[in-house]
């Protein structure tokens, strides 16, 4: 979406009226779903306020604080399709009132309105994993009660074409009756926002569960991956089979699930079918008992309906154009981020195409937008019983770190927080909340703290040891209630063995007797890893191996 940027004004606006032709009907003058009531204005910010009118007519927009003052002003002229884009003047933080917007002689008013913090949460299930299913949820939920903090969440849509609005969506006061069903992790981060800073939040939720980067990233980003040429072929696959663009296949996946639905019906009734099902169930079970193949499964009486192409969800770009392009240009502080084990499968890609992301979004918005993420968690396992296992998680982990070498941008650990089972989702969202808060009130609102958890530097081999060195290791400790865990080591031959060690100062020393020259050390290496590290802040060690230049 392309609009020309408005004039700014700091006097009072008149004499707009647009004349429509004599007979003719002016188009209503329409805001997009974010800017409506209850939004919160990024602070410190010249803010985007947009939407449609009658062609060519004038736009005029003020902001009149509580007390009936014009704080702030602009104008825009719509251009040939109706579309309009002005900016504000630059506002301070926690001021209240509302927009007036005016249109020739159309208006609307958007109420309670506030300046302050505003935030995007993207990614998938662990941040769209609400806060009903929190620890101690009622509890949790019951003292939510804060008008200074809105929600605003995107309703799932993936989309060919990059869509204007966000219908339906709105934004809500912070209460006991609209959090249940928000972000966990966002809530959390905004709570502590709310808490150091004393301002206003707002908090944007965009995410959807058991989803890839790449759907996540437009389609001109995703053709900046001149080494992943398949994720664009995938894009275009999906717009060549429908020209028209989102009402074809809307339609067709609609009839799809029709058809879908019924040929599942019409398998359950077929009495025959279902009866040499159970048999081969049983069959299976006794084959598996005698550790034998299983028999093929039964014929299908009737082929199952042909899916449209592009599930949605699995496409690049789809979600992009769904449920971010409606937000942009609205102005938002930063992004934080949890996703990545949607891409294990492929974990060698990951850091492309999380830097392409990142890029794509900054280029999107026009600003170097701060960008945290969180570093994924402890699961898909039980805990780990040898030295190293080898796995996706651990490379999806280390991939993650390509977004670091981009400015802006900071990483959150979350290996302690996570359930001792194959459990990919896990309660205790707050510590991982809280931590992205750290980083942002570190980094951006100059309330200096160790804010960052230790992270892998470099090591020196000192005879038959080898020690590691760490950055924001100030206070280097085991982890209450821990032992010296989680360390594994290699020499220059033999398997990896777990590794003794002590903590000296910002450095870990670690050996084995039985590896008189060891070359090599890898510490929480595997999906749900022993542990045992932190710094004085109790932000745990990040997992780390010294041999990066291995596959595996």
């Amino acid at each position: 979406m392309k609009f020309v940027f408005a004039t700014l004004l700091l006097l009072p606006l008149t004499g707009f009226a647009d004349q429509p032709p004599t007979g003719a009907t002016a188009p209503a003058l329409r805001l997009p779903a974010i800017i409506s009531d209850h939004m919160v204005l990024q602070a410190d910010s010249a803010d985007p306020i947009w939407g449609w009118a009658a062609p060519h007519s004038d736009i005029a927009i003020q902001f009149i604080d509580g007390q009936g003052k014009v704080v702030a002003e602009a104008k825009a002229k719509a251009g040939s399709d109706g579309r309009w884009l002005a900016q504000l003047p630059v506002l301070k933080t926690s001021i209240s009132g509302k927009l007036h917007i005016t249109a020739g002689s159309q208006s609307k008013e958007i109420a309670d309105v506030l300046t302050g913090q505003t935030w995007l949460c993207g990614g998938q299930s662990n941040m769209s994993f609400t806060m009903s299913g929190v620890l101690d949820a009622n509890r949790e939920i019951a003292k939510a009660n804060d008008p200074q903090m809105r929600l605003f969440s995107v309703p799932t849509l993936a989309a060919i074409k990059p869509q204007d609005d966000a219908p339906g969506a709105k934004w809500t006061l912070c209460t006991p009756g609209s959090l249940p069903s928000f972000s966990a992790v966002g809530y959390y981060f905004g709570k502590h926002l709310r808490s150091s800073l004393g301002q206003p939040v707002g908090l944007i939720g965009s995410y959807v569960g058991g989803t890839r980067a790449e759907v996540w990233t437009s389609i001109a980003g995703v053709k900046q991956l001149s080494s992943l040429p398949q994720y664009a072929v995938q894009y275009d696959a999906v717009a060549k089979a429908y020209p028209g663009g989102d009402d074809q296949w809307k339609k067709d996946r609609a009839d799809f699930a029709l058809k879908y639905g019924e040929w599942k019906k019409a398998l359950a009734d077929n009495t025959e079918y279902q009866a040499a099902l159970e048999a081969w169930k049983k069959d299976s079970a006794v084959a598996k008992l005698a550790g034998k193949a299983n028999p093929p499964m039964p014929k299908l009486p009737l082929a199952a309906p042909v899916a449209p192409l592009g599930g949605g969800a699995g496409i690049p770009s789809l979600l992009y154009n769904g449920m971010i392009a409606p937000l942009v240009p609205y102005g938002i502080r930063g992004v934080i981020w949890f996703q990545a084990d949607g891409n294990m499968g492929q974990p060698f890609e990951y850091g492309q195409l999380i830097k392409a992301l990142i890029n794509d979004w900054r280029a999107q918005w026009k600003t170097e937008l701060p960008f945290y993420y969180v570093e994924m968690n402890n699961m898909r396992d039980f805990p780990q019983k040898t030295p190293v296992i080898l796995n996706n998680l651990s490379l999806i982990r280390e991939q993650q770190q390509a977004a670091l070498e981009l400015p802006a941008t900071g990483v959150v650990c979350s290996i302690d927080v996570g359930l001792p089972v194959p459990e990919p989702h896990f309660p205790n969202k707050k510590p991982v909340g809280d931590r992205l808060a750290l980083l942002a009130l570190n980094d951006l609102y100059n309330q200096k703290t160790l804010a960052n958890s230790p992270a892998y530097k470099d090591f020196h081999i000192e005879g038959g040891k080898i020690r590691l060195r760490f950055a924001d290791a100030d206070g280097l400790r085991l982890i209450p209630g821990h032992e010296f865990a989680g360390f594994a080591i290699k020499g220059d031959t033999g398997d990896w063995v777990w590794a003794q060690g002590r903590i000296d100062g910002d450095s870990i020393l670690v050996w084995n007797e039985a590896v008189p020259k060891p070359i090599a050390v890898r510490y929480a290496w595997a999906s749900n890893p022993l542990i045992s590290i932190e710094n004085s802040a109790a932000l745990p060690l990040r997992p780390f191996r010294t041999d990066t230049q291995s596959p595996k």
